[in-house]
């Protein structure tokens, strides 16, 4: 394990490459790219979990073989600043995403996994921003489809988040459509 730092786990869903660009796109178009240099886009997540040893690699993994959630939409708009960092922030709290939580709690919690689950629909855009914002930057809203979580070792040099196992979550059923 020589090179990595901390090495700990972690549940994230993660943006995909196409959304990542547009986001990236909007960052370009109102002068906010130069967070991009602090914290790669390949490196934006959710987080679903808090960290965990990398010791409880295969008890997550056995506690995500249980859990049953659906994919959901989240509709990120803004980038708002919070102490020294940049977050990208989404429209409302979408039921699915508290539901999916309290799931994770319930699985992990089986399986000897104590996690809170306190987690707000966000991504951090950046640490140690490179400068402050004063207030939030409104950005065109773009969809963000939640299909799949991923358990992570996060670790090395540079920080990078590295797919142990994913999972598939289900579609939402018809009456969630409407």
């Amino acid at each position: 394990m020589s090179g990595r730092v901390q090495d700990e786990i972690l549940l994230i869903a993660r943006p995909t490459a196409s959304l990542r660009e547009a986001l990236e796109a909007e960052l370009h178009a109102h002068g906010l790219a130069d967070a991009l240099a602090r914290w790669p886009s390949s490196n934006w997540h959710q987080s679903l979990s808090q960290k965990h040893p990398i010791t409880a690699r295969f008890a997550a993994a056995s506690a995500m073989a249980s859990l049953t959630a659906v994919s959901f939409e989240m509709v990120i708009n803004r980038v708002v600043p919070q102490n020294d960092q940049w977050h990208l922030r989404m429209h409302g709290n979408p039921p699915a995403f508290a539901a999916l939580l309290s799931s994770l709690r319930s699985v992990l919690s089986r399986e000897g996994i104590d996690d809170p689950g306190a987690h707000r629909p966000h991504i951090t855009l950046a640490y140690h921003a490179p400068r402050p914002l004063h207030g939030s930057v409104s950005i065109r809203p773009i969809s963000w489809q939640v299909t799949e979580i991923e358990l992570v070792q996060a670790g090395g040099k540079p920080y990078r988040y590295t797919t142990l196992e994913r999972w598939a979550l289900a579609p939402p059923s018809q009456a969630d459509l409407f």
